[in-house]
């Protein structure tokens, strides 16, 4: 029983600090949502068209939408993590320097893919 709470209070501080995080971040996560149910539709559209539409062809539409999602999620919390490291070893950096690091950071992600 106490394991059960202390993980339930383990996600909830979790999901506290996310949504402090992201409160930041509302209007574009909101507007990335609308983006991928409109390309989710436009792709059930096309399938219909196509006369292929299955819900083998949905699911796999929404699977690759929630990675998406995890995807931003992760990267949030890499954010986090280089500017809590950058942070405390007392490094300033203006925030036209960090944009150009996460820039950095994204692209050689792609590469090491």
């Amino acid at each position: 029983m106490k394991e059960k709470i202390i993980m339930q209070g383990s996600i909830s501080a979790s999901l506290g600090a996310l949504a402090v995080y992201a409160d930041i971040l509302t209007v574009p996560i909101i507007v990335l949502i609308v983006i991928m149910i409109v390309d989710y539709l436009s792709g059930m559209c096309v399938a219909w068209t196509h006369s292929q539409l299955s819900s083998r062809i949905g699911i796999r539409g929404i699977v690759k939408k929630v990675g998406y999602m995890g995807l931003i999620v992760v990267g949030m919390g890499m954010d986090y993590l280089i500017y809590s490291g950058i942070t405390a070893a007392e490094i300033d950096i203006g925030y036209k320097m960090w944009f150009g690091l996460s820039v950095a950071v994204c692209v050689c992600g792609l590469y090491v893919q």
